[in-house]
């Protein structure tokens, strides 16, 4: 699905650059992978998701208060007004169903299962479909995986470890994470 609304629109962002929010206007991703993430209340960060090519992020998305959208690598997006939201229906529902996957990967089976769906996920929003090896194009940290799933960074960092001896994944160096035919 390609969605366009206004070319004059579009923008790009820079790694660890924050995309600008409000409640009049929703970013269409093009290009690259965002990190969406909030603050608790113990002034933690709590990564929220990840989202990539034609996924709709925003504000009028999230109930959050403190909603923080940082690029993981250089994006580029395009800024989708409010009067223009119908014509993102699609993206929108999209969105909501890719929130369920990710609830439904980090609520279901071990650890190690689905700390590799996480990974598989991951790599669907990074990979190049023309690639036959899917791969986390992005630097996502230990700290990163284990904020989403709800165990301990040496948790995460142990499984990887474990992932890589089986030969389930490799790690080619620090911002990339090749899966080998397992997700």
């Amino acid at each position: 699905m390609t969605v366009s609304i206004a070319r004059e629109n579009l923008q790009l962002f820079s790694t660890n650059e924050q995309l600008t929010l409000s409640s009049e206007y929703l970013w269409l991703i093009i290009e690259g992978v965002v990190k969406s993430s909030t603050i608790n209340h113990k002034g933690e960060n709590v990564t929220l998701s990840y989202w990539g090519k034609n996924d709709v992020v925003g504000k009028p998305l999230s109930s959050d208060s403190l909603y923080i959208l940082e690029c993981v690598q250089p994006v580029k997006a395009e800024k989708i007004s409010i009067q223009d939201w119908q014509k993102l229906s699609s993206a929108i529902l999209r969105h909501g169903q890719q929130i369920k996957e990710l609830t439904y990967i980090i609520r279901t089976g071990k650890v190690p299962q689905r700390l590799l769906s996480l990974l598989g996920w991951l790599a669907n929003k990074s990979s190049d479909q023309l690639n036959p090896h899917k791969s986390i194009n992005f630097n996502i940290t230990h700290q990163d995986l284990s904020e989403i799933m709800g165990v301990s960074r040496i948790t995460v960092t142990k499984i990887l470890n474990q992932l890589e001896e089986q030969g389930l994944i490799s790690r080619p160096g620090r911002s990339k994470i090749i899966l080998h035919d397992c997700v």
